[in-house]
């Protein structure tokens, strides 16, 4: 009987360890996934600049060329 009483305490302590690290890791993942969702935002800033800054130099390079050939 004693023995059934360790094995239930053993296992009891098992679950609540689990439910502990299930708990820890919900909350990791949730870190992580707001870390992911921050990194893509970021990406699609950049993304934005790069778009906006390879439209500013395609103007610049057509008013200079146009500077030299257009006026000549």
């Amino acid at each position: 009987r004693d023995e059934l009483a360790q094995e239930r305490d053993r296992l009891l302590n098992d679950v609540t360890q689990l439910r502990r690290d299930l708990d820890e890791n919900s909350f990791k993942q949730a870190d992580l996934e707001k870390k992911i969702h921050e990194s893509n935002e970021q990406i699609l800033t950049l993304q934005e600049k790069i778009t906006q800054s390879k439209t500013e130099n395609m103007k610049e390079a057509k008013r200079r060329v146009c500077s030299v050939f257009c006026f000549v």
